[in-house]
């Protein structure tokens, strides 16, 4: 091989290539460890310069009244009114009634009318004055008094007890001590006063402690049927010839202002969260809240409530209808006020056991 040959070989010899570049990466610092939390002590209150007292540690601020505790307070206000509604209307009625001359000759208008009736009403209310005997009345009471120890209410059994002796003490003290009747019309007989009525007083008491006492499932027919016999007692009495109409809606205010104190005394414990504490609902069963009177016992004061406003609406505008002078020999003239009187006997003591089931506070079994 000569020397040109070896020089264009080593010629031709491809140029050595570059290295490929070379792609960035790009490295994220390490991170550092995490130093730990500086944790400060709690600072402690600065002193009081010596000889100066410090600041006053902050007060709790007071407890909102829960609103079923407020609801109570409501009731027991409420039933205060209705007392003193009942003890007003009780002195209204006797210083008309008893001590004017016209309210005199009105109730003897009704008295005539009364023992004169022989239609259904005088065998309607004639049977039921009979059952108005001091055994049916112990008999009544004892069963409520066993009824509020078979729900685990004792307090409910002293409350009734002293509705029931405060109301028939009053009567009997109102009726002999202080009330004096003097004859203030002419033509009439001079007789005893008799206001209020004691045999209402007995039926009403009795019939408001059995309406209380039982179980609240069955409370609103109680109340309907405890109304209605009372009604028919008193009316009873006035067929009798035994009181006037005025005594007999005098007896029923009387137990009404003694059966809204008790309710008044059981509504504040509740507030103040004295005593067993008020029933809740049970689930499933439909009954009313704590303090609510239960779907059966709303029935029922639906229903009194409505005939009381019916009742006393007639009797207002049948008494309307009686002129001046009355005339005691005038049959219209009975007839109108008998039934004036037997509707404001029906509504008023609707009214108040209507009232009685709105107010009542409902505790422990029922």
């Amino acid at each position: 091989m000569n020397a040109s040959s070896f020089r264009h070989r080593r010629a031709v010899r491809p140029a050595p290539q570059d290295p490929p570049a070379a792609v960035p990466v790009s490295v994220s610092p390490a991170p550092s460890p995490t130093a730990p939390e500086e944790v400060t002590a709690p600072t402690a209150p600065l002193a009081a310069p010596a000889g100066r007292p410090g600041p006053p540690p902050p007060e709790d601020p007071p407890l909102p009244v829960p609103p079923r505790r407020a609801g109570f307070a409501v009731r027991a206000v409420l039933a205060g009114l209705a007392a003193a509604v009942c003890v007003a209307g009780a002195w209204m009625l006797e210083q008309q009634a008893v001590g004017t001359g016209r309210g005199q000759r009105l109730d003897e208008l009704i008295l005539m009318a009364a023992q004169a009736d022989t239609s259904f009403v005088a065998r309607l209310v004639l049977p039921a004055i009979s059952t108005v005997t001091v055994p049916v009345i112990i008999a009544i009471l004892a069963t409520s008094a066993v009824l509020c120890l078979a729900r685990r209410r004792v307090g409910l059994m002293v409350q009734l007890a002293v509705m029931a002796i405060g109301a028939n003490v009053t009567t009997q003290v109102v009726k002999h001590g202080l009330i004096d009747r003097e004859n203030l019309a002419d033509g009439l007989a001079i007789t005893p006063n008799s206001f209020p009525s004691g045999h209402t007083t007995f039926a009403a008491a009795a019939a408001v402690a059995i309406v209380l006492a039982v179980p609240s499932r069955i409370r609103s027919l109680t109340a309907c049927l405890a109304t209605a016999w009372t009604v028919a007692a008193g009316v009873g009495t006035i067929a009798a010839g035994w009181h006037r109409p005025s005594d007999v809606v005098g007896a029923v205010m009387v137990v009404g202002a003694w059966t809204f104190l008790i309710v008044l005394v059981d509504s504040a414990a509740a507030a103040a969260g004295i005593g067993a504490p008020p029933e809740l609902p049970a689930a499933g069963r439909g009954r009313g809240s704590a303090g609510v009177p239960s779907r059966s016992g709303t029935a029922g004061m639906v229903v009194l409530l409505a005939v009381a406003l019916v009742s006393l609406a007639g009797a207002a505008l049948l008494g309307a209808g009686l002129p001046t002078p009355l005339q005691l020999e005038d049959t219209a003239h009975q007839g109108l006020a008998y039934a004036a009187a037997i509707l404001a006997i029906l509504g008023g003591t609707s009214a108040v056991v209507a009232v009685v089931l709105a107010l009542r506070v409902e505790h422990g079994p029922r």
